[in-house]
């Protein structure tokens, strides 16, 4: 019991600092697609 106590300190203090993690990112919202021009 005391060992999961601790645990729920811990992690409750955490979440005060950090706070909740960001969302999820697709990698498809990450990258511009441009097409390539004959030299350059």
């Amino acid at each position: 019991m005391g060992m999961e106590l601790s645990t729920d300190i811990a992690a409750a203090a955490r979440h005060t600092g950090f706070g909740k993690l960001p969302e999820h990112i697709r990698l498809e919202g990450t990258v511009e697609g441009v097409k390539a021009t004959p030299g350059g």
